[in-house]
């Protein structure tokens, strides 16, 4: 891989990390339709082969731009799950 190529993909997991740790809680109606549809490990599945295509080169700019914007939703499903399961948690052991 070039150089630059390195670096770009460097680039692209720092924002995918800036997203999971940024994403606005609770998150839109459309990501709650996402939410009831795919379960936890199939969203972290789905953002690791869009990662994976990035990485590879395999995406055009078009195909790029809606692949951000699903990981940028998936990103969202997942954080909102594990804020979900952290709460129901710490409620459970409170009782």
């Amino acid at each position: 891989m070039a150089p630059s190529t390195l670096s770009w993909n460097n680039n692209l997991r720092q924002l995918l990390g800036d997203w999971l740790c940024n994403v606005p809680v609770p998150a839109y109606k459309k990501q709650q339709d996402m939410d009831q549809q795919v379960k936890y490990e199939e969203a972290m599945r789905q953002l690791e082969e869009i990662v994976e295509k990035i990485e590879n080169n395999e995406l055009d700019i078009d195909q790029l731009t809606s692949q951000l914007k699903k990981a940028k939703e998936l990103i969202t499903l997942c954080k909102d799950k594990l804020i979900k399961t952290d709460e129901e948690l710490k409620k459970i052991l409170e009782e």
